[in-house]
C-alpha cells in the first residue's frame, strides 16, 4: 500500500472534493473517501462506503446506500433493524440499550 500524509494531499492540484447536504440542512465539504470499510455491527460482519467529515458525537452514519443495499427494515420500539446481506441471508441487529431519564411532570 501507499501512503501520503494530509499536508502532501493539500498540496496537490488534482485533490477532488463535492458538497454534501446533511439530514439537518447543513452542508459539507467532502475530501476524502473509503470504499469497502469493514464494520462489525453486533457480529454482523459488513461492508460501507464512506465520506469521511466531522460528525460531532457519532464515529459512522450510515447512509441509504447501505441501507437500500441491504433491503433493511426499521424497528424503531424494539431499537433494532433486519436485513439481507450479500448472500440472501437474513440478520437482525440489535441497538445498545440505553438508561433514560424519566422526568416527572405535574400540574395544580
Amino acid at each position: 500500500m501507499s501512503y501520503a500524509s494530509p499536508e502532501f494531499i493539500e498540496k496537490c492540484k488534482f485533490k477532488q472534493s463535492w458538497l454534501v447536504q446533511l439530514a439537518t440542512g447543513t452542508k459539507r465539504k467532502v475530501t476524502e473517501h473509503v470504499k469497502g470499510c469493514e464494520m462489525n455491527m453486533n457480529g454482523f460482519i459488513t461492508q460501507v462506503d464512506l465520506n469521511i467529515l466531522p460528525l460531532g458525537s457519532y464515529d459512522v452514519l450510515i447512509g441509504m446506500d447501505w441501507l437500500e443495499k441491504h433491503r433493511i427494515l426499521l424497528n424503531c420500539y424494539d431499537k433494532s433493524f433486519s436485513g439481507v446481506d450479500h448472500l440472501g441471508n437474513k440478520f437482525t441487529v440489535k441497538g445498545v440499550p440505553r438508561k433514560t431519564v424519566i422526568r416527572e411532570i405535574s400540574a395544580l
